[in-house]
């Protein structure tokens, strides 16, 4: 087969690979009106130990009691499908530095009481939760919007400035009910996108990112001049260190932000003209 012929049948297998029936989810996280609300969850104890921590896999207090679906088949689905295959992947994934040892408890007040617009349950004022966050997982059904799910983060840890308290919402006008594997794996591709956002990935929380000590990452998100383009690059580890790698570049400086779309995409997800479909590229 002459060379010519070999790029045809490559970009043909291309086009029937991208052109394939899959629901497509346009990520609007930056449109959200983020909060930014602090609670103290550390002893005094381990406050003292985060020179020095011994990471352990992440736990979560996952609240589905304010999830109404009206149907068996999406409560179902979310609750024992979609939020168990993501959660999974992350507590085999992601370890926390400073794990939390006492019951997150949402502070009393009436600031509080519909935090990230939830009617938060009465027990998260009292006895509060054990777990390194708190997710509260929702549904709408809203054909207005064009998001399949979102996530945010409802208030940070005032020592480690993570989110400790989060809410994931599916629209159920969009979601499917998975029942085949191309769908399903879509569905569990954008929680895994979304929920990505509400543990840190997002325009809102770079600066609070810490270093290794706990003090301020300085110059964590730049601009350069790349290819005679301004581009704004997150340079973080091990997140660099990976690009080189990966790319084989050792000049590689960190990883390039989405600058395109609209203000839902742009600044918290990775340039697709480069991570084409990286989980976090702002279309998956």
């Amino acid at each position: 087969i002459s060379k010519i012929m070999k790029s045809i049948i490559y970009n043909l297998v291309l086009i029937s690979i991208f052109s394939a029936p899959i629901r497509s989810h346009k990520c609007s996280h930056d449109e959200l009106n983020h909060e930014h609300h602090f609670l103290d969850v550390h002893t005094e104890e381990e406050k003292r130990m985060l020179a020095s921590p011994v990471p352990a896999a992440i736990r979560f207090a996952t609240d589905y009691s304010l999830l109404k679906t009206n149907s068996t088949a999406y409560q179902t689905y979310i609750t024992k499908k979609i939020m168990p295959a993501v959660l999974d992947y992350w507590t085999s994934t992601l370890k926390v530095k400073a794990p939390v040892t006492k019951n997150i408890t949402i502070p009393n007040s009436p600031t509080y009481k519909n935090l990230c617009g939830l009617q938060i349950p009465a027990q998260y004022f009292t006895t509060g939760a054990s777990g390194d966050m708190i997710l509260f997982v929702v549904a709408v059904n809203d054909s207005s919007s064009s998001f399949v799910a979102q996530a945010t983060w409802c208030m940070q840890d005032t020592t480690t400035k993570r989110p400790v308290v989060a809410k994931v919402t599916f629209n159920l006008y969009y979601v499917t009910l998975g029942t085949n594997a191309l769908d399903h794996e879509k569905n569990i591709y954008t929680t895994l996108h979304e929920m990505t956002h509400a543990l840190g990935f997002s325009n809102g929380l770079y600066k609070y990112y810490i270093d290794s000590n706990g003090n301020p990452l300085q110059n964590a998100v730049t601009t350069q001049i790349i290819n005679g383009k301004n581009v704004t690059v997150l340079k973080v580890e091990p997140l660099t260190s990976k690009l080189k790698a990966h790319f084989g570049c050792s000049n590689i400086t960190g990883a390039i932000l989405e600058d395109n779309g609209s203000s839902g995409s742009a600044g918290s997800h990775f340039e697709r003209k480069i991570f084409l479909s990286e989980v976090m590229t702002a279309t998956t």
